[in-house]
């Protein structure tokens, strides 16, 4: 097959330009198994694939794209942490953990000592209904929510802290907040 180096630089910037936007969609997966297909060495492109099934909840293919980078490149750090990621992930579902089927949830590390009655630990455990304590809790986890994510909801986080007699949040707020904190926490069962 004859590689079209424009048609590849292109996928490249474009696929990177997703991954940067946190965007694991299908334009993600399209563009990086062209890449793939173009560049069969590309590691990158196959790390990126590997990220969109994972973001998509669709574990067992990332693992497969994951292994098949490391046949090529053993050392491939961002392929080990992936790998080392379903893992964590699957291990959580077999200790419990519920997610829906195609769930994007990324797996949420919320071992921290906290009371599991306190509003907090309901929250941790998918039993919020309030979106402040929804907000509470996605921020007790910050360093593992996607980009995006976070940056949404430091924002109502930051609005909601610059208002004296706060009224709560408005309609679609308070939607939005909802859709993440349940990308994150499946309701669980105690």
């Amino acid at each position: 097959m004859t590689t079209n180096p424009d048609e590849l630089a292109d996928l490249i910037e474009l696929a990177s330009s997703l991954a940067q936007q946190d965007e694991y969609g299908i334009r993600a997966i399209e563009a990086n198994r062209r890449i793939i297909e173009l560049w069969p060495g590309g590691l990158d492109a196959r790390n990126r694939l590997a990220r969109c099934h994972l973001f998509a909840g669709d574990l067992e293919e990332a693992r497969r794209v994951y292994t098949a980078t490391l046949a090529i490149a053993p050392a491939d750090q961002i392929a080990r942490n992936g790998l080392r990621e379903i893992d964590q992930r699957q291990s959580g579902l077999a200790a419990g953990g519920r997610s829906s089927a195609g769930s994007a949830a990324p797996a949420v590390d919320h071992s921290e000592m906290v009371a599991p009655d306190s509003r907090l630990g309901r929250a941790l455990d998918g039993l919020a209904t309030d979106p402040a304590d929804m907000v509470d809790a996605l921020l007790h986890v910050e360093n593992q929510l996607r980009r995006k994510d976070l940056e949404w909801i430091r924002d109502m986080d930051e609005t909601a802290a610059g208002f004296r007699s706060f009224t709560g949040f408005t309609p679609r707020q308070r939607e939005v907040i909802r859709d993440i904190y349940r990308r994150y926490f499946p309701r669980r069962t105690r």
